[in-house]
């Protein structure tokens, strides 16, 4: 089940600054605006990245 629009969650427990998540729509003009976003803010900063780009960099990271 995906997380619907505005959903969040706080993740806590790991080495680094606590980063808290939202789904959000990606908000720039463009080809990609209005998708599903993962809106990751952690430590002041924030990054936003497609589920897909986030299930390759799981991938990529338990690759053997």
């Amino acid at each position: 089940m995906a997380r619907k629009i505005g959903d969040s969650m706080m993740f806590t427990g790991g080495a680094e600054p606590a980063p808290k998540v939202t789904v959000g729509h990606y908000p720039v003009a463009g080809m990609h605006y209005g998708d599903p976003t993962l809106i990751i803010d952690q430590d002041g900063n924030t990054i936003l990245l497609s589920p897909g780009t986030m299930q390759a960099i799981l991938d990529w990271y338990n690759r053997d």
